[in-house]
């Protein structure tokens, strides 16, 4: 009899620790699931976060801090390996007049413009990085001789040349590079 007793209270035990945790299963189970979903989004904007603070937000080439990261790698890897790297300043000229004639959005047209085209002049193993304002960084690592540098510079003077049409407006931009 004690024995049917406690195996009876063994059960009823049993059954309701089951049901404890179907209850606690079928409440908890949104609130998982809400918690995974938001460690998910949490986890993708901190990359974004890591992106945008080492990024240009209008033409996404790396920014300043990025540059001076990659500048001093590849400064150190040319002295390594006995290498020559060319730093090159390309500043757009009257870009100002850009924007005060035709307006933000027009001068926001011109830098993506000539980000694109500047990164058409370099190879895929160079770096374009815009610093700020009209003013662009390229990393041409493992250059060779001079006349390398001149025939990207003399490519980069033509493109950053070219016409820009701009809400059926032709702006025409040049460039100081130093």
């Amino acid at each position: 009899m004690e024995q049917n007793k406690l195996l009876l209270l063994f059960t009823v035990a049993a059954l309701q620790l089951l049901t404890l945790v179907s209850i606690g299963y079928f409440l908890l189970r949104p609130f998982a699931a809400n918690l995974a979903k938001k460690s998910h989004e949490i986890a993708e904007i901190q990359e974004e976060l890591k992106e945008a603070a080492v990024h240009d937000a209008l033409t996404r080439l790396p920014n300043r801090a990025l540059v001076q990261q990659h500048i001093t790698h590849e400064l150190a890897s040319a002295q390594r390996h006995k290498e020559n790297v060319a730093l090159v300043h390309v500043d757009l000229d009257h870009f100002k007049e850009i924007n005060d004639t035709y307006g933000h959005a027009a001068g926001d047209c011109v830098l993506v413009e000539v980000s694109r085209r500047l990164e058409d002049c370099v190879r895929t193993s160079d770096v374009v990085a815009r610093i700020g304002g009209d003013e662009f960084i390229l990393v041409l690592s493992d250059v060779g001789a001079t006349g390398g540098i001149a025939t990207v510079l003399s490519r980069v003077i033509r493109s950053v040349q070219e016409p820009i049409i701009y809400d059926g407006i032709t702006l025409n931009t040049s460039s100081s590079m130093g």
